[in-house]
């Protein structure tokens, strides 16, 4: 039997029926939307086949966004201008706007209803439009004209600040000025400095910063962490010393008189000084000690009672012959001291000489024991041996017990081969 219909149905439902007609044509459809279409063929009986393959179709999108009718402009400047719209509209979506000057297009933007324009000419006329479009490439009508004059910029006094916006109209040439156009006080930055002049030892008041000022033509008040304002002027030489400071973190901000608004701050880190560190070298033939020190700015140094300040951390000094007894120290307790005996001109020593007991024998060389004998005038051996060299090279001997009168004290080694007489009272 012979097919005498084919009907059609979209997204399901019937639409119509085409007779013996292999075609259908479908309106009434909206743009860009999906439909789903299937045919079935039917015969006289009524029998109907099963339902075609499905065909998917997406209709065009003909149609063009509104046109945008309120462009307008904001925050013009010389060389920018800011401009916006209100949102077009469309059957399905705008996708982005286009904006032209002059003619020719400058940019897009997707979804803003803004755009900055950049780079144009002082005291010159432009022409902005925008357009709005969708996914189907469809173009909405151009939108307003808008015409917009950029600003000419007048600089009377030449301080990169325009008149309209400078709030000080006289700035004077190659000062420094704030975004309003008016002048700042400034100090070069090396007009100030805070020296840590002596360290603190822990537990202890003193540390010492010296503040200076180089520019005299101000006076300046100085604050510093936890302490009483200090003022630099005329009458202290622009130079003040903060003294009895703790160890500790130090913020010392310097303020310039009759300048409200001026503070340059810096923070001074107040310790424990290093070690004192001190070597001497011995000439035994010019009979001087040479000093090497560090650790410190200035050094009491005392050799045979006798004291000296210095500054040099190297320094040579007169030894006398026999025992020389050498210290080093600072103004600074915790930094220790430097102590050393040194013996020039002889191979030994003694003292005291006459002695009711005991006696010292300052033994000179590099020995570190020494044979010892003791005799008296007759030659008898009283004593005898071998006795360490301490670092002091002093030898110490009790002549307590020995009756009153002349002993001869013999020290021999590998450097040293010598005697010398003792008077025992």
């Amino acid at each position: 039997v012979a097919v005498t219909n084919y009907e059609i149905f979209q997204d399901g439902t019937s639409i119509g029926n085409a007779g013996t007609e292999l075609s259908f044509a479908v309106s009434g459809l909206t743009t860009g939307t999906t439909y789903v279409f299937t045919v079935v063929a039917q015969d006289a009986a009524g029998n109907s086949s099963a339902a075609s393959n499905a065909v998917s179709v997406t209709t065009l999108d003909s149609e063009a966004p509104t046109a945008i009718a309120d462009l307008a402009s904001s925050n013009i400047t010389d060389t920018t201008v800011d401009l916006s719209w209100s949102a077009a509209t469309d059957n399905v979506a705008v996708t982005n706007y286009e904006i032209f000057q002059d003619g020719t297009s400058i940019g897009t933007t997707e979804t803003a209803l803004s755009f900055k324009v950049t780079s144009l000419s002082p005291g010159t006329d432009y022409i902005f439009t925008v357009v709005a479009k969708d996914a189907a490439g469809n173009v909405s009508e151009i939108s307003n004209e808008l015409r917009v004059s950029t600003l000419i910029i007048i600089d009377t006094d030449g301080d990169g600040v325009p008149d309209h916006l400078d709030q000080c109209p006289n700035t004077p040439q190659g000062v420094l000025i704030d975004v309003h156009g008016c002048e700042v006080f400034v100090l070069p930055s090396d007009n100030f400095s805070v020296a840590v002049t002596s360290a603190t030892c822990v537990g202890s008041l003193n540390g010492v910063l010296t503040l200076t000022a180089v520019d005299t033509a101000y006076e300046y008040m100085v604050s510093v962490s936890n302490q009483d304002e200090v003022m630099l002027s005329a009458q202290n030489g622009y130079s003040r010393e903060l003294a009895g400071l703790g160890s500790g973190t130090y913020e010392v901000c310097f303020a310039v008189l009759g300048q409200a608004q001026y503070q340059q701050c810096f923070t001074v880190q107040l310790g424990e000084p290093l070690p004192l560190s001190a070597s001497a070298k011995v000439n035994h033939t010019d009979k001087t000690v040479s000093l090497q020190m560090s650790g410190s700015t200035q050094y009491r140094i005392r050799v045979n009672g006798i004291e000296r300040l210095t500054s040099a951390s190297e320094i040579t000094l007169d030894l006398e012959a026999g025992v020389n007894y050498i210290e080093v120290r600072t103004d600074l307790e915790c930094q220790g001291i430097f102590f050393e005996t040194v013996f020039v001109g002889a191979d030994m020593l003694l003292y005291p000489n006459p002695t009711t007991d005991w006696v010292q024998v300052f033994v000179g060389g590099e020995d570190t024991e020494v044979s010892v004998v003791i005799l008296d005038l007759s030659g008898h051996r009283l004593y005898s041996g071998t006795m360490p060299v301490p670092p002091s090279r002093d030898i110490a001997l009790n002549l307590e017990a020995y009756t009153t009168g002349i002993y001869v004290i013999q020290l021999t080694g590998n450097s040293i081969n010598t005697s010398l007489k003792v008077i025992k009272n």
